[in-house]
């Protein structure tokens, strides 16, 4: 089942549902295992998400970098559908 995330003004919403607001900002980015950024689902080997966050006038930056498990067959199949 495909999964849809949507950024929108402040808001970070995952199949119609909201997941953060007073997002300041926010992205994936898709690397080869080189560290380039990769342009087919077939080359990705890691996902970094960024996101900033704005509360009570303080901003909190995060980022973390996943490591797909059978990332090449579990996109390309992703991509499908």
């Amino acid at each position: 089942t495909a999964v849809s995330y949507v950024f929108s003004g402040a808001t970070l919403t995952r199949d119609s549902q909201t997941v953060l607001d007073r997002l300041q900002d926010f992205s994936f980015t898709y690397s080869k295992s080189d560290g380039t950024a990769a342009t087919v689902t077939s080359e990705i080997w890691t996902v970094e998400v960024n996101a900033t966050l704005v509360r009570s006038g303080r901003t909190l930056k995060l980022r973390t970098r996943l490591f797909p498990r059978n990332a090449t067959a579990k996109l390309a199949a992703w991509k499908k559908t």
